[in-house]
C-alpha cells in the first residue's frame, strides 16, 4: 500500500545517511557487515526504483490525462462550431420558406387578379358580341326593309 511504500522510503533514507553505522555499530565479522550493507542498500535501490516507476507512471497518466482533456476540448468546441453553423442552416433555411410562402402568396395574389381581369374582359367580349349580333340583326332587318321598300317603290334610276 501507498503507507508500505512511504515507511520503506523513510527507511531508505535513513539507511543511506546510517549506513556507515551499521559497520561501526556491529562486532561481526567483515563479511556479514558488507553482506548486510550491501542488501539493504539493494533494498533501498529496489524502493527507489519502485518509486521512480510508480512517479513516471503517474507522469504520464498526467501527461494522457492533459492530451485527453485538450482532445475532449477541441471536440468540444469543434461541437459548438457545428452547432453554430446548423443553427446558421436553421435560420437561412426559415427565412427560405418564409420568402417560399410570401411568393407563393404573391403569385396567388396575382393570379386572382388576373381571374378577376380575364372574368371581366369575358363579360365585356360578352357585351360587344352581344351588340355585333345585335347590330348584324339590325342590319340585316334594315337591309330586309330597304329590299322591301326597293321592290315596292318606282325605281328610280
Amino acid at each position: 500500500t501507498n503507507a508500505n511504500v512511504i515507511g520503506k522510503k523513510m527507511n531508505a533514507k535513513k539507511l543511506l545517511y546510517d549506513g556507515s553505522d551499521i559497520l561501526s555499530s556491529r562486532l561481526h565479522p567483515e563479511k556479514c557487515s558488507m553482506n548486510s550493507f550491501l542488501n539493504k542498500r539493494r533494498e533501498i535501490l529496489m524502493i527507489n526504483m519502485s518509486i521512480n516507476t510508480q512517479q513516471e507512471e503517474i507522469d504520464k497518466l498526467g501527461r494522457d490525462l492533459k492530451e485527453k482533456e485538450a482532445s475532449l476540448n477541441d471536440k468540444e468546441a469543434s461541437l459548438n462550431e457545428s452547432m453554430r453553423r446548423f443553427d446558421c442552416f436553421l435560420k437561412e433555411l426559415d427565412q427560405k420558406a418564409r420568402d417560399a410562402a410570401n411568393l407563393l402568396e404573391n403569385q396567388l395574389q396575382i393570379k386572382a387578379e388576373k381571374g378577376k381581369v380575364q372574368k371581366e374582359l369575358q363579360s365585356q367580349i360578352n357585351v360587344v358580341e352581344s351588340r355585333l349580333r345585335q347590330q348584324k340583326y339590325e342590319d340585316e332587318e334594315s337591309s330586309l326593309c330597304k329590299e322591301l321598300i326597293c321592290s315596292l317603290s318606282p325605281h328610280m334610276v
